[in-house]
């Protein structure tokens, strides 16, 4: 992994030299070779309270946190640093250690100028208050905040940003050596990156951007051994895991760059990702798991036409690349290394491709296929709702390790985790016996429901077929697969028992939307929402956890319901009733229990045959609904 760091870095002209490191800064402030200012530049992106990101240096003058606050602080960065450092007068700080930073600013700049004179201008706009006090008004005209970072840039000049230039470059290395300590263990090591025999670097830089997910806004450290504890052999600080000092500053520029500029949320961790030949937007299939509902689609289909056009022989070119993906978080300011992929872009996209087929399902309200997620909205979709005030890190780190399971198996193509598909059955099993659907309804979050179930019943569905595929299951047979929509014909007993477990449910709707309901049921007379305990409220648990006895009591009082509808809606009682021949006559008396597989079956069944009748129906409410679940839900997972 860090040899795969270390090559990106050398790939993408990042730093591999200590003392230099990408920069970001918002703001720069123009001035002329005089040092006169003439205005001030917004580098970031935004407005308002809205702003973010800034201009990146690759190459700009860094010192780490050790540095900066070794043997008393006090310093400052060097061309690049905060507005209230270089701006300090003007805001009127008068705290001790502000000061001191300013004023190490000032000299540093000062000093750099007697050896650089082409940094003489920014010297000359340091020292003259009126300059600087323009360049400040300015400033809180745009409303900039004291934190913000702060460069130059110098009219005239080519390229115009100071920290672009290279003629400073000397300068630094050599006030490094003489004014900082080196970072450099005495003794001689292997480097675990490299193979040669080096002085490790003692300290490691930070790595940035995973504030979101754990980490510290100053960054958080991927080799640290700080504490005893940590400290073995003898060896100080990072001897324990000896990486040269350029290889060290590669891998941490290599990752913040990533993090920046092509990584993706997933589910509480950050998934880093980069190929070794670079694609276009449209070619990135892993967007397929991460992308909104337009780049998914795209990835998929670019997946399909790609795996086409290589078996053609058409894109012989596509089978010399490779994938990298490393996810990531952060705890105690340690970076956390979650997760290490690499394989072949032909693998890549025959997984893509497998992934979405495994997925695919018949829509809650039986006409078209479900809309497929973002990969982390089907990990979310294996814990209960986010509470209110509930922190979302913790919340996630429930799954965390099926979290890693799903990653590996969209990417690699493996099976799904048997923990997922207990934990969906538990969920869904409490969602369907509290009438949480029509709570949902009341609340207006009726669509935000029916997502919710969709994603967990493709999940059942990708579990079954996989554990068939891989043998996992104790009868593999191909023909167990599960299809997309109703199976009438399915070899499983558990799912037909599924299903009859549905039909129940709706005979007993149909009686008490008819003008009343069975007294058995508790319901009152009316509306079919008035019963006050539902065939399903009453009976799912039982009939997954003894469906022998109880689904031979449900057959038992349906035959109420359906005298009733035999009064009131003859044609329907009699479909109802063929339909329930139908389906015991492909099966046998049920079993005692249900193990974990057949479980499963029978929630698939309970959700194909609910879908079918709903397209029989052709619900209108139900229909309106599945069209706003697409673009609304994507904006949940982060």
């Amino acid at each position: 992994m860090l040899q795969e760091l270390i090559e990106y870095a050398h790939k993408h002209s990042l730093s591999t030299e200590a003392g230099f490191a990408s920069r970001n800064a918002q703001w720069a402030v123009r001035i002329d070779k005089n040092g006169r200012c003439l205005g001030v530049l917004y580098r970031g992106e935004g407005e308002g309270s809205k702003r973010y990101g800034g201009r990146t240096f690759l190459r700009a003058p860094n010192l780490t946190h050790p540095e900066l606050t070794g043997e008393g602080g006090g310093r400052s960065h060097f061309l690049i640093d905060s507005i209230d450092t270089v701006f300090c007068d003007q805001l009127g700080i008068d705290k001790e250690s502000k000061r001191r930073r300013h004023e190490f600013f000032l000299q540093l700049h000062q000093d750099a100028a007697e050896d650089v004179p082409e940094l003489v201008p920014v010297v000359a706009f340091l020292r003259d208050e009126n300059q600087r006090a323009r360049a400040f008004e300015q400033l809180q005209d745009e409303k900039a905040k004291p934190s913000d970072k702060l460069t130059f840039a110098v009219e005239g000049a080519d390229p115009p940003y100071v920290p672009d230039w290279t003629c400073w470059h000397d300068w630094w290395r050599e006030f490094r050596r003489e004014n900082l300590p080196a970072n450099k263990a005495d003794s001689e090591l292997v480097c675990l990156a490299t193979g040669e025999v080096v002085h490790p670097a003692l300290t490691h830089n930070k790595v940035r951007h995973l504030n979101s997910v754990g980490g510290l806004s100053t960054g958080d450290a991927l080799v640290s051994f700080k504490y005893d504890p940590y400290q073995s052999y003898g060896f100080k600080q990072s001897e324990n895991g000896a990486v040269d000092e350029s290889a060290m500053v590669a891998y941490t520029e290599a990752l913040n760059d990533l993090l920046a500029n092509s990584s993706e949320h997933l589910a509480g961790a950050r998934v880093a990702y980069w190929f070794k030949k670079s694609v276009s937007k449209e070619n990135n299939l892993l967007f397929g798991f991460f992308g909104d509902e337009t780049e998914r689609q795209t990835a998929v289909n670019n997946a399909r036409e790609l795996l086409r056009a290589v078996r053609e022989g058409r894109r012989p070119e596509a089978l010399d690349n490779e994938f990298y993906a490393l996810s990531l978080s952060a705890n105690s300011g340690r970076v956390v290394i979650r997760d290490w992929m690499q394989g072949s872009f032909e693998q890549l996209a025959e997984n893509v491709d497998a992934w979405f087929s495994d997925l695919d399902l018949v829509a809650f309200g039986g006409r078209g296929s479900v809309h497929h997620a973002r990969l982390g909205q089907y990990v979310e979709s294996l814990l209960p709702p986010l509470k209110r005030g509930q922190d979302r890190m913790k919340w996630l780190a429930a799954v965390s390790g099926e979290r890693s399971a799903l990653w590996r198996a969209a990417v690699e193509g493996r099976p799904l985790p048997a923990s997922a598909a207990r934990r969906i059955l538990s969920l869904n099993q409490t969602f369907v016996q509290t009438s949480a659907l029509e709570e949902a309804r009341r609340t207006g979050r009726l669509a935000q429901a029916i997502a919710l179930i969709q994603r967990r019943m493709s999940l059942l569905r990708a579990y079954i077929n996989r554990a068939i595929e891989f043998e996992r299951l104790t009868d593999n047979r191909k023909e167990r697969n599960m299809s997309q929509n109703l199976n009438p014909n399915h070899p499983e007993p558990a799912y037909h028992f599924g299903r009859l477990m549905a039909v129940y449910s709706r005979i007993q709707d149909a009686s008490a939307s008819q003008g009343g309901a069975s007294r058995d049921d508790g319901a009152n007379a009316g509306d079919a929402r008035a019963v006050k305990a539902s065939v399903v409220n009453r009976f799912f648990t039982a009939a997954v956890s003894t469906p022998r006895t109880t689904l031979s009591r449900l057959d038992r009082l349906s035959q109420h319901h359906l005298a009733k509808l035999k009064r009131d809606a003859g044609g329907l009682a009699s479909w109802f009733e063929s339909l329930l021949v139908d389906i015991w006559d492909g099966v046998q008396e049920p079993p005692e229990h249900f193990d974990t597989e057949k479980e499963i079956f029978f929630h698939l069944g309970y959700y194909h045959q609910l879908a079918a009748m709903r397209r029989r129906k052709e619900t209108s409410d139900d229909e309106d609904s599945l069209k706003h679940t697409t673009e609304r839900e994507d904006d949940n997972d982060g």
